[in-house]
């Protein structure tokens, strides 16, 4: 072999050993350090006028999600998972072995999220990411540190910079960006439920949280920017029942609860339970929106509560603000009978002129819901 040919191989075989080097490194799965996992979506016969696809994740618990112009969050039974819209794969974050309970966006780089382990939910911890949810540090402060709550509901207020947090039977809100963390709801170490959801009425700033008390009544509290306690409402819908998603629209609040959608127009003066089913008991409405592409269209997800075995994928559908409801049901579809289908969280994104559901699921993983022009 000539020098000049002995001299292109060795430069060959470094080029192919830095590219072994570098796959091995990207594909590398320890606990610091980036695990990808590529999954091939399945697209399902519509159901309804609805286009049902798998998104990954499969298997996992989706307890949350956030949502940016180009990427998606999910947080879940084994940390923090992302996923740029026009890519493939997940990428796992630096943060996993836990359970992400909540997470909450600060600006468009810094979000707080709060974690626990195991199904004590011991070591309670919030931690904070300034690269939009790709790498995490823990945040010390005093509400789980402290007193050992966990954070089962987080909402921040961009225009006050203040931070709120629901645990177990308190609500605290915090100013400088949740190290130190005042009470103003409840009392530390409570025997009771957590408040399941908070969240910010843009229009004036007042702040609506839900849960559920000691004695699995439901429980709802209105405050202030500030923390001040403006109302106060407990077994709204009859017990048991919760609050699991709180939304806003032009002086209407509607909360998704167990057993019913509450809405009310005049700020909880009264309540009207627009979707019960009669004898249905146990199901959580996770997943609650308006649909941005039909004003008087909301859309809810539901779960039964059934942590063990498949169930199916339930959308509930209204077309004219809560009157009259019609359900896009997967059961007794062949194709989805081993899904774990109930809904835990649920975003919308518009894609290409039509509303696109992302459905976190109960050891579901994420799906897609792709809402056709004209529902059935």
């Amino acid at each position: 072999m000539s020098p000049e040919s002995l001299k292109t191989t060795n430069q060959n075989n470094m080029k192919k050993a830095f590219l072994l080097f570098m796959i091995i490194s990207v594909f590398s799965c320890s606990k610091e350090e980036l695990f990808i996992t590529c999954e091939k979506n399945i697209v399902y016969p519509a159901v309804d006028g609805v286009t049902l696809e798998s998104y990954g994740l499969a298997g996992r618990v989706i307890n949350k999600f956030e949502v940016s112009q180009t990427a998606l969050i999910a947080c879940t039974d084994d940390g923090i998972y992302f996923k740029k819209f026009s890519d493939r794969c997940w990428r796992s974050s630096n943060l996993n072995g836990v359970t992400v309970q909540s997470i909450v966006r600060i600006n468009p780089s810094t979000l707080i999220c709060s974690t626990t382990i195991g199904p004590n939910l011991d070591k309670p911890q919030l931690h904070k990411s300034t690269d939009n949810g790709q790498t995490w540090s823990p945040l010390k402060n005093n509400f789980t540190e402290n007193n050992g709550q966990y954070a089962k509901s987080l909402a921040y207020n961009p225009k006050s910079n203040t931070l709120y947090a629901g645990g177990r039977g308190v609500i605290a809100i915090s100013k400088d960006g949740g190290a130190n963390w005042n009470l103003v709801y409840g009392e530390w170490n409570a025997i009771s439920q957590p408040f399941g959801e908070i969240a910010v009425n843009p229009a004036n700033n007042e702040v609506w949280a839900g849960g559920q008390n000691a004695f699995e009544m439901q429980v709802i509290v209105r405050m202030d920017e500030n923390g001040k306690i403006l109302g106060e409402w407990s077994n709204t819908i009859p017990g048991p029942s919760t609050v699991e998603k709180i939304i806003f629209k032009k002086g209407s609040i509607l909360m998704g609860c167990e057993d019913g959608i509450l809405s009310t127009n005049d700020n909880g003066s009264n309540w009207e339970n627009i979707h019960h089913v009669p004898n249905q008991y146990g199901r959580f409405y996770f997943g609650l929106l308006y649909d941005e592409m039909n004003p008087n269209r909301i859309i809810a997800a539901s779960w039964d509560k059934n942590y063990e075995f498949p169930q199916p994928l339930i959308l509930h559908i209204s077309e004219n603000n809560g009157q009259a409801w019609r359900v896009v049901n997967t059961e007794r579809i062949p194709a989805f009978s081993s899904l774990f289908g109930g809904v835990r969280t649920m975003v919308q994104r518009q894609e290409k002129g039509k509303t696109v559901l992302y459905l976190g699921l109960w050891k579901g993983g994420v799906h897609r819901a792709i809402i056709g022009q004209n529902l059935k």
